[in-house]
């Protein structure tokens, strides 16, 4: 149902905007294979990924851009402990297309509130997806062959 959600509201901030011009290539939305424990990631991917491509393609016709994490980590960057690292790695991929495999990395405070750190380390994921799908978007759709440059 989240999926759901955040697929329609991506169409509908498309929309407002205005529809793409027919030059701009289209894509629809494959599926994110996230097989990593991390709550929260797949649907921040998702999310990610429906915004990105509603910013820069016609969404809901073409090739299926799928994403695969390959690996998603988080580790004390601090002595102290008071600030961890979160590493993300994802794969996206056009079918019939070229694909381009992305890492980046992110610090947040890890300090001794439980709850406190775990939203900093979702927040952290988050934005990791956002400036990643947005990457990929426009390299995929920037290639000549639809693939990477």
């Amino acid at each position: 149902m989240i999926r759901v959600w955040w697929m329609v509201t991506a169409l509908a901030c498309a929309y407002s905007l205005g529809r793409a011009p027919a030059s701009v290539p289209s894509v629809s939305l494959g599926e994110v294979s996230a097989p990593t424990a991390e709550p929260g990631l797949k649907e921040a991917i998702e999310r990610s990924v429906a915004d990105a491509a509603a910013r820069r393609t016609r969404v809901g016709e073409g090739p299926a851009l799928r994403v695969t994490v390959l690996s998603a980590t988080a580790r004390t960057a601090a002595a102290d402990g008071v600030l961890a690292e979160a590493s993300l790695s994802l794969r996206f991929q056009l079918d019939g297309g070229g694909g381009v495999e992305l890492t980046g990395r992110r610090g947040f405070p890890s300090g001794a509130d439980p709850e406190a750190a775990s939203a900093a380390r979702a927040e952290a994921f988050a934005a990791l997806a956002d400036e990643l799908a947005a990457e990929a978007v426009l390299r995929l759709l920037s290639a000549p062959s639809g693939g990477a440059p």
